[in-house]
């Protein structure tokens, strides 16, 4: 499934949540990979889509700007190509002007939002926990890539400029067979070097698989080619190593020795999460509360946010910072606004379930510095401290 999906990079993301417009559609809906549900996905998304529209008509929107906005997503849910090659859901993000599409591995409700700006906060579940790995399985002999995917079959990835394997460029002196147990002769010393060249053309060839979204590497390879790879790698691996050599073991099995790890990766990331706010609140940099995120992601000051995506919030937030719930026409999701704002700062964002939030208002920030009392403030209203 991993070829059909399409995320968008952080970069991609930032541009989306400066977007204002006369409408802003924002369409999640779940489809599936598999064939057999293909006519019932296609329904499904195009009444979402058939339902935008009334709600718009029915608003008293301009029919000039509605007309462009159907011709730009007439062809989406009519497209068999596009609905045969389908993840878990579908982001669906459009304006008049102009559509964009991005294909997920998480199961998101079905929802529609309409605003003058997008709704992201579902998307920034897949972009952080996405409970999709990537599966190495590495030998001297060849590499294998197996996607991962919470719910869905696994399936065998071949990325481009993969080596074909260790000593595939080496020329023929170096694929005669390398003397065992001689680390310290120079062929030993040679077979070293050529593997660890071998190990950064694999990592370079994954590095576009890893690139979008939190997709972690679970690395499946015997030694010492496993700590080789390990100490050349920039792709984000996960602290486990399936200790095997790969050659001989089948991708189910493969499989089930990698979920393990992939569970206890997600385990010890919230586990990090959990332990930086604990310390940053000793340091009166950690603020909980919606409003004091607010200011907060409104002057550049949050550098990491936790949100509960599943929390709807309904509200407007100020140049100030100051949030006014409601939910009256230009009104929209102020949990998504805190975020957008956060995002254009440079933060990091962490979309999770509420069991694993920090405090129950469905929001938390790390501080770049401690929050001045709301009382204390700077000229034009700003925050000092």
């Amino acid at each position: 499934m991993l070829s059909r999906l399409k995320l968008p990079t952080r970069e991609e993301v930032v541009k989306l949540a400066k977007v204002r417009a006369d409408v802003c559609v924002s369409i999640y809906a779940e489809t599936s990979p598999m064939k057999m549900l293909f006519d019932y996905c296609r329904l499904e998304l195009s009444n979402m889509v058939r339902a935008a529209f009334t709600r718009l008509e029915y608003s008293g929107f301009n029919k000039r700007r509605l007309s462009l906005l159907k011709e730009r997503l007439a062809h989406i849910a009519g497209d068999d190509d596009f609905c045969l090659n389908q993840a878990n859901s579908v982001c669906i993000l459009a304006t008049p002007d102009h559509v964009e599409v991005y294909r997920l591995a998480n199961h998101l409700n079905n929802q529609i939002e309409i605003a003058d700006r997008f709704y992201l906060k579902p998307l920034m579940r897949a972009l952080t926990f996405s409970q999709t790995a990537l599966i190495l399985a590495l030998s001297e002999n060849g590499t294998k890539v197996i996607g991962l995917f919470p719910e869905s079959e696994p399936e065998v990835i071949a990325p481009p400029n993969m080596p074909e394997n260790a000593y595939s460029q080496a020329g023929p002196p170096l694929m005669l067979p390398f003397h065992r147990g001689r680390d310290n002769t120079p062929d030993g010393t040679e077979r070293k070097i050529w593997l660890s060249d071998y190990a950064k053309k694999v990592d370079e060839a994954i590095e576009p698989l890893t690139r979008q979204g939190d997709r972690p590497v679970i690395l499946a390879a015997a030694e010492p080619l496993a700590s080789i790879y390990r100490s050349v790698a920039a792709s984000p691996l996960t602290g486990r190593t399936i200790n095997i050599g790969p050659d001989r073991v089948a991708d189910h099995e493969l499989v089930n020795l990698a979920r393990p790890a992939l569970d206890e990766y997600y385990a010890m990331e919230l586990a990090k999460l959990h332990a930086l706010f604990e310390t940053r609140a000793g340091q009166r940099r950690v603020a909980t509360e919606v409003s004091d995120v607010a200011r907060a992601a409104t002057y550049g000051m949050v550098s990491l946010i936790l949100v509960d995506f599943d929390r709807p919030m309904t509200g407007i937030i100020d140049e100030n910072g100051d949030v006014r719930y409601t939910d009256e026409p230009g009104s929209y999701g102020i949990i998504d606004e805190i975020v957008k704002r956060s995002l254009e700062n440079g933060a990091r964002i962490m979309a999770v379930r509420e069991p694993d939030m920090i405090g129950d208002s469905g929001v938390a920030a790390v501080l770049r510095y401690p929050l001045s009392p709301p009382e204390v403030r700077g000229p034009h209203g700003a925050m000092s401290g």
